[in-house]
């Protein structure tokens, strides 16, 4: 007796083969898309508490918070200048013998190097009609003009404060350290953040003319400040911002 033996043919095989693989195929691409969200949950968590914990860090009274805005604000307003904005600058007979500032500060800046002077005649409006008075005016030369510098606006500046005003410095400070700051406050606005003063010490480079020793004696705020390097301590306001401290006067 003959025994018949069913063979299954290759293509029906096949064809079951990949049915049991869709069966299979919806759960696996489920569980991927929810590992996926959660993966992305997860991330995005993450995200936001390093975030929260960056702001946090940025609006805690620091030494090392403090150093970076002070850094930033010396940035912007580090340089010592002399409040002579407008040039020339004319100095009258009248001036002169008054001993007024500039009557003693031109000559000695012209015999340094930094201005040149010529006679100059001024006409003065004295009430009574016009009247003219000699005098000497006083312009920068080439190597004074190396120390006449623009100056960063502030930021809260309009109109023509809003754009760079040069003036003729002396100096420039950068920091050499945090001493302390006070306690911050809460202003009385809502909306505003909180203030505190920082005290700090400062490194100097002065213009090579600050050497002399006249030149000291007739810009004494100069003189203090060069003398004062590393050890004389100036405070400044700061105020928190949404992006951590920052001096009130940028």
């Amino acid at each position: 007796m003959t025994q018949r033996l069913r063979i299954r043919p290759p293509a029906l095989a096949e064809n079951e083969l990949r049915r049991h693989a869709n069966r299979n195929a919806l759960p696996l691409t489920t569980n991927l898309i929810q590992f996926m969200k959660n993966t992305i949950f997860c991330i995005a968590a993450g995200l936001l508490l390093v975030g929260c914990n960056n702001q946090h860090q940025l609006s805690e009274a620091s030494q090392t918070n403090f150093t970076t805005a002070m850094n930033a604000y010396l940035a912007a307003r580090g340089d010592l200048c002399l409040a002579k904005n407008q040039w020339p600058i004319v100095v009258t007979r009248e001036e002169a013998e008054l001993g007024s500032r500039n009557a003693l500060q031109m000559p000695v800046l012209e015999r340094l190097g930094v201005v040149a002077s010529v006679a100059a005649t001024v006409e003065k409006d004295a009430g009574q009609g016009k009247s003219s008075t000699s005098g000497r005016s006083y312009q920068l030369t080439d190597a004074g003009m190396k120390f006449y510098l623009a100056r960063e606006p502030r930021k809260q500046a309009t109109g023509s404060a809003a754009t760079a005003q040069h003036d003729l410095c002396a100096a420039r400070l950068t920091l050499d350290k945090i001493v302390a700051w006070e306690a911050p406050t809460k202003p009385s606005q809502p909306d505003a953040g909180a203030e505190t003063i920082v005290t700090y010490t400062y490194k100097v480079a002065a213009a090579s003319w600050t050497d002399d020793a006249e030149a000291r004696n007739v810009f004494p705020v100069v003189d203090r400040i060069v003398k004062g390097a590393g050890v004389l301590q100036l405070k400044e306001p700061f105020r928190l911002t949404e992006h951590g401290w920052e001096a009130k006067d940028l």
